[in-house]
């Protein structure tokens, strides 16, 4: 059962940068410190946070795109298979999100002279993901 006492945001960041190439320390704790719940919430809940922080991002990217891979990314089985604590099948459906973010870059460069205008959006997805992903990591260390 997950430990019940409150953490700073502050610490799965640091953790989860020092583990994971793939996470900047301030991009993780500036993304969970925009949510206000993220200071008093527990791993479990950061977990949460930081999916609802990736369906968000992938919401506002498919509106910015119309045929693009962000269309493909889907989040609400990752936050149904989080919440059950069936964290292997989150972790495949967060590690299929962080492909179609880095898939719609490539399409881009693969057409030359195409700039892609969601490099942004899909490195804050990608990242964003990879802090789900050592967020969980950290709750199966734990069980």
């Amino acid at each position: 059962m997950e430990q019940q006492a409150r953490i700073s945001s502050k610490k799965p960041a640091k953790t989860g940068s020092h583990n994971n190439p793939n996470i900047k320390y301030n991009f993780c704790t500036t993304s969970l410190q925009a949510a206000p719940a993220s200071q008093c919430a527990g791993r479990h809940g950061l977990g949460m946070i930081s999916i609802r922080l990736v369906r968000y991002n992938v919401t506002d990217t498919r509106c910015r795109a119309t045929s693009t891979a962000a269309e493909k990314q889907e989040i609400g089985p990752a936050m149904k298979y989080f919440n059950s604590q069936r964290y292997i099948n989150a972790n495949t459906e967060i590690s299929s999100v962080m492909d179609a973010a880095t898939t719609c870059e490539d399409g881009f460069r693969e057409k030359k002279g195409m700039v892609s205008p969601l490099t942004k959006r899909n490195n804050h997805t990608f990242e964003l993901s990879a802090m789900v992903l050592s967020i969980m990591h950290m709750l199966q260390s734990v069980s």
